[in-house]
Parts: C-alpha cells; sequence; structure tokens
C-alpha cells in the first residue's frame, strides 16, 4: 500500500505538531518546577532587593541587594536555598551600583585579589586592599567564607561595587 502525497503531508503536519507540543511542554515544565521556586526560594531571604533569572542560564539567579544589605550574608543564604530546590550548584550573579572611581579600583585591586587567594596570603591582601582603598578614599568591606571572597567597595555617595569571588578548593592555609 503507498501513502499518497496527501497522506505524507498529514503525517509531516501531525509531526510537527507533536514535536512543537513537546517542546513547548518541557519549556512549561522548567518555569514552573524549576525556575519559579528558585526566584521564590530567593525572594525569602533578608537582604534581598531582587530576584529574577540570570539572562541566557536557565537556572541561573541575578540577586540584587538591599541597601545596606551586607553581601557576605546574603550570598550563601541565596545559594544554599538555590542548591535546596535546583539539586545541584546555581550560578548567582550580584547586581550593583559602582561608581567609576570604584570601578578603576575594583581594576587595580583583581591582581592583588587573585594573588591573595592563590597564595593563601589573606592578612598580605588585606592590608594591600586597605591601604589601596584608602588612598582612592573609597571604603572597602572585605569578609571571607568557606567557599567566598567578599568585596564591596562604597564611594560614599549611594554607589557600591560588589564581587564575590570563589576561593581555590582546598585553599592555601597559610595567612
Amino acid at each position: 500500500m503507498r501513502m499518497s502525497l496527501t497522506h505524507w503531508g498529514v503525517a509531516a503536519a501531525t509531526a510537527a505538531i507533536v514535536v512543537a507540543a513537546l517542546l513547548l511542554g518541557v519549556g512549561w515544565y522548567h518555569r514552573a518546577a524549576v525556575q519559579a521556586p528558585l526566584v521564590k526560594a530567593a525572594s525569602g531571604i533578608p537582604g534581598l532587593a531582587r530576584t529574577k533569572l540570570a539572562p541566557g542560564d536557565p537556572t541561573g539567579l541575578t540577586i540584587a541587594l538591599k541597601p545596606g544589605a551586607d553581601v557576605a550574608q546574603v550570598y550563601p543564604a541565596v545559594e544554599a536555598a538555590a542548591r535546596t530546590v535546583a539539586g545541584h550548584p546555581v550560578g548567582i550573579t550580584v547586581t550593583d551600583n559602582a561608581s567609576a572611581p570604584e570601578r578603576a579600583l575594583w581594576a587595580n585591586l583583581r591582581f592583588v585579589v587573585a594573588t591573595g587567594t592563590s597564595t593563601g596570603q589573606y592578612v598580605a591582601m588585606q592590608r594591600a586592599l586597605t591601604a589601596d582603598a584608602r588612598t582612592a578614599h573609597i571604603a572597602l568591606t572585605l569578609a571571607m567564607g568557606s567557599a567566598h571572597l567578599y568585596l564591596t567597595l562604597s564611594d560614599g555617595h549611594g554607589h557600591r561595587l560588589i564581587r564575590v569571588v570563589a576561593l581555590p578548593k582546598g585553599g592555601a592555609a597559610r595567612a
């Protein structure tokens, strides 16, 4: 039995409809089962101004802190909540409203931070960062957790630059 051109057209149209329905269903499931719970879990954490999905990263979050919120307290809480929902580590980006002087200072401090974290010489790193920030008339807040270094630069005019730097696994123990 041979299929006519009409039958092939109907079969192709049916296959296209089935594929489209599957893709839409997978997209809906991902939004309902992964994305929405991620945003909801992180949104209840004190100190967060906004939580949204990271553009281009289906399981990544972009967070904005409230003024005065401590990134060293908020970030690990968001990380833990997101890991609980997703079942694996989630990429988190912290947005800020950095001024040009803060960005310029960070560009100069990146090497100091990289050297300090790779060698484990955190005390020397903190001294160098503090001295450079003082010279630039920018306030520096530095905190270290078990997995990240949290750095905030504030110019005193409502701007702040926030960076979360991953520490090396197994890290160096020298101070």
